[in-house]
Parts: structure tokens; sequence; C-alpha cells
């Protein structure tokens, strides 16, 4: 997965996976959203 100046796009993750629906990638970073902020706030 690359990374681009200000981040990643969901449709530019689906597209690098080979994802034909746009759901599951979306609920994939959602998820990983979520996590990294239970991560920050804990250790905050």
């Amino acid at each position: 997965m690359s990374v681009t100046k200000k981040g990643f796009s969901t449709k530019e993750i689906q597209r690098q996976l080979g994802l034909k629906r746009y759901e599951p990638v979306w609920a994939m970073v959602t998820l990983c959203f979520s996590f990294m902020a239970i991560l920050l706030y804990k250790y905050i």
C-alpha cells in the first residue's frame, strides 16, 4: 500500500487490493481508524 502526501483514500485501497465492492474496504478503513483512536486515547 502506498501513502500519498495527505494519507490514503478508501478508493485507492480498493483499487490496490483489486476488490470490486466498496463496502468491505470502507468497513476495514473505519475499523482501522477506530482502533487508532482507541490507541491514541489510551496513551495520552
